[in-house]
């Protein structure tokens, strides 16, 4: 077993030679120092050399181990009584300690989602502060998260220096452009047989059960829930939407949850106007991804300012929009940067 151990952590330093300028010395690996004064990493390092070798010795040997210890490098807090988003954790953070003193925070919020059937586990960090005198150990709280098996980390609202310290991690971009939707629209192409719905009894009545435990879910958050109905066809498209601002000056609608992008799409301009009266916003945004090359008239795409963050090894995520519906900071108003 040791030797299995030793062939992984070599493997794990002999990729990151492969990167770096100034190369490791490997001849003695089981003496190497890591850290300190004559250690080879930087902190960001570190974490991200251990992260490595957590995931090899998880996926080779099916050891899941933490190299980081609570209570030396932070401790788990759990500021509500129950949560039904716990995701079968009963914690929602992480805490650093001077003394009795808390001077850091990293928020997690763990959830379960259905993804074309199995369910997925996701971690959302968000709310990652330190006090500025203790800035250097920033990464002692990031450092847990990492160490997580088996799920997927999320940041849907990182600033801009979480985003650079997040891509050294391995996070990629999930959503990096947002397409605005104005409450224009071309009256040849309304058609009658669309209607908005605004009734939450109506609603429950059409819904899907994998739907309905989405809106029970949100029935308590400050969002809306609305319906668009094909009187035609029966068909229908369950929407949550977000009021919220970019500036105090610039409300709009945030769509976290769209159930048939296609009739979305295709029915928008029997609808945008009023839902936009509804909400008083200015326009409605939505990820760019969910219309993908649908044409939306009267509308245009643009880059936010930081993409929110995946982490996955799931190639079923890496291959679809994950959907911000369960993203509690963007669901209580969080800016996005």
């Amino acid at each position: 077993m040791r030797e299995q151990i030793l062939e992984i952590i070599q493997r794990t330093l002999s990729e990151i030679n492969a990167t770096r300028k100034e190369k490791i010395d490997l001849s003695d690996v089981p003496n190497l120092a890591l850290y300190g004064t004559s250690g080879v990493f930087d902190s960001m390092q570190l974490v991200s050399f251990l992260a490595a070798v957590e995931e090899g010795l998880d996926d080779e040997l099916n050891i899941e181990i933490s190299l980081t210890s609570d209570k030396a490098v932070s401790q788990k807090v759990s500021p509500f009584s129950s949560d039904p988003w716990a995701g079968g954790e009963d914690y929602f953070g992480y805490v650093m300690l001077d003394g009795e003193e808390i001077v850091g925070f990293l928020g997690l919020l763990f959830t379960r989602q259905p993804v074309n059937g199995p369910e997925e586990r996701f971690c959302e960090l968000h709310s990652w502060y330190v006090k500025s005198a203790y800035r250097k150990e920033s990464l002692k709280l990031l450092l847990p998260a990492l160490s997580l098996r088996k799920v997927t980390l999320l940041n849907y609202t990182p600033t801009e220096d979480v985003y650079e310290i997040s891509k050294k991690f391995g996070f990629t971009d999930l959503e990096s452009h947002l397409r605005l939707i104005y409450p224009l629209f071309n009256p040849l192409n309304m058609r009658w047989r669309y209607r908005l719905e605004s009734n939450l009894l109506n609603i429950q009545g059409r819904l899907s059960e994998q739907n309905k435990v989405i809106l029970l879910d949100h029935a308590e958050l400050d969002c809306r829930h609305v319906m668009i109905v094909d009187e035609s066809s029966g068909k229908s498209c369950y929407m949550i939407v977000k009021r919220m601002r970019r500036r105090w000056f610039e409300p709009f609608a945030r769509l976290l949850y769209v159930s048939d992008p296609e009739l979305c799409a295709k029915s928008i301009d029997s609808w945008r106007l009023k839902l936009c009266l509804i909400m008083r916003v200015q326009c409605l945004a939505i990820d760019a991804a969910v219309f993908g090359e649908r044409r939306i008239a009267f509308s245009k795409i643009i880059k936010r300012e930081v993409p929110s963050l995946i982490k996955t090894r799931s190639e079923l995520l890496m291959a679809r929009v994950v959907n911000p519906v369960y993203s509690l900071p963007l669901l209580i108003g969080y800016k996005l940067h």
